[in-house]
């Protein structure tokens, strides 16, 4: 009677535990996926402000240096939603989780890795993106060749 007892109070606890375990879980995730959401409409908000600075025949680097010393570049790829400042950072780390104001964004910006010299182009320029939920960073790179 004891070891029954004992049994069913010891599944009753590690059932306890993994009911906590799965709350948290479900917290972390739905506070990772509002911050991820967050993030997104500000990269949106800062994409429609620089597109001011981008018009169809050109791009005011000038302007676009004052907000960010680090711009080197402007991508813009035919049938995809890809139209960006891309930045170059001191390492292929910052940008990962920094925006275009550098401030902290879990969606990252745009940037050419730092070991690519802009002023003697190499063969290969690399150039780093996050692959976003939607249609935000490279998420649209698969319709390129749709005509």
């Amino acid at each position: 009677m004891k070891r029954k007892r004992y049994r069913l109070k010891k599944k009753l606890i590690i059932l306890r535990l993994l009911t906590l375990i799965f709350i948290i879980g479900i917290i972390y995730n739905s506070t990772r996926l509002i911050n991820y959401e967050s993030d997104l409409k500000e990269n949106n908000k800062i994409q429609i402000n620089l597109n001011e600075y981008i018009d169809k025949d050109r791009v005011e680097f000038d302007e676009l240096k004052k907000q960010n010393k680090d711009t080197v570049a402007f991508i813009k790829v035919n049938n995809t939603r890809i139209h960006y400042v891309v930045v170059k950072g001191k390492d292929n780390d910052f940008y990962l989780n920094h925006d275009f104001n550098k401030d902290v964004n879990a969606n990252g910006w745009i940037f050419i890795d730092y070991r690519n010299d802009m002023n003697n182009l190499d063969q290969n320029t690399i150039i780093y993106g996050h692959n976003t939920i939607g249609t935000s960073m490279f998420a649209t790179l698969r319709y390129v060749l749709n005509d």
